[in-house]
């Protein structure tokens, strides 16, 4: 799986998939994923290897509804 990030000035940015997606991928047996990191350069990485705290702000918003109910 390639993700990667483009910012408004055409280079690349931060797209490490985040924690709740990385769960995902694991699940359903990606083996490897490519993606461009806070430097611009491509990182190869199994998620079984990924160590990902971050939640995406849609998530958060997703949870403080959760939370509200």
């Amino acid at each position: 799986m390639v993700v990667i990030r483009i910012k408004p000035d055409g280079t690349l940015g931060l797209s490490k998939p985040c924690h709740h997606c990385t769960i995902k991928l694991k699940e359903y047996g990606v083996g490897k994923v490519y993606y461009s990191n806070e430097n611009g350069f491509l990182v190869k990485e199994k998620p079984s290897n990924m160590e990902n705290s971050y939640v995406t702000l849609g998530n958060r918003k997703l949870n403080v509804k959760a939370n509200r109910k």
